[in-house]
């Protein structure tokens, strides 16, 4: 079973709980589907049992790293897609800045 482990980098920035509320499931779905226990994922990934637990439940925020230990684990990647170009982001935020009037000149 494919687990889906793309996620939008807006949700990472802007909604830091809901995006770990969603790794969390995504771990455990894969979890479950290979017929792990937390405790194995847990010892395999130097985890705590616990701190897996919390984890899939979306209770705490884990680090970028423990995600990517529990995830090998399970034979699986994280890839956190861009929303837009850093570029893109400028282009954006410069549209939505008011023009500034140029002043005339005075002459001396």
């Amino acid at each position: 079973m494919q687990i889906d482990t793309q996620i939008d980098s807006t949700l990472f920035r802007q909604q830091p709980d809901l995006f770990a509320q969603e790794i969390g499931r995504r771990i455990r779905e894969a979890r479950r589907a290979q017929g792990l226990t937390q405790e194995e994922v847990a010892l395999a990934a130097n985890v705590a049992t616990r701190a897996l637990h919390y984890i899939e439940h979306g209770r705490i925020r884990p680090r970028v790293d423990t995600v990517q230990r529990i995830l090998s684990v399970l034979g699986m990647t994280l890839e956190i897609l861009p929303r837009a170009t850093r570029a893109n982001e400028e282009d954006s935020v410069a549209a939505k800045r008011p023009k500034q009037r140029q002043r005339p000149e005075h002459g001396g």
